[in-house]
């Protein structure tokens, strides 16, 4: 017979095993989704396909954040950058 508080860590455990499985699966279907929108976009001669799977890649800490551009880097007195910059997450700003 189980007691109550190996009951209630086996309950927390399965929890956090839902949850994590839960995680595990939004994020397949991220990359999956991008991998995707990769492929459509190659097959339209997008010369940057690759573009949205290497974001959805550096936010999984599968690749590095993509170094910054020349307009990424612009100095303030020109104003703000033209493109959006990446956050820490590897996320572009749009």
């Amino acid at each position: 017979m189980t007691t109550p508080t190996a009951t209630t860590e086996l309950e927390r455990q399965l929890r956090n095993a839902r949850l994590e499985l839960a995680l595990t699966r939004q994020s397949y279907g991220d990359l999956l989704a991008a991998a995707y929108a990769s492929v459509a976009a190659a097959e339209t001669g997008d010369p940057e396909a690759l573009l949205q799977l290497r974001d959805e890649l550096s936010c999984h800490y599968f690749l590095p954040a993509p170094p910054a551009t020349a307009q990424q880097t612009a100095p303030l007195a020109y104003g703000p950058a033209l493109v959006p910059a990446f956050h820490q997450t590897g996320r572009s700003a749009a």
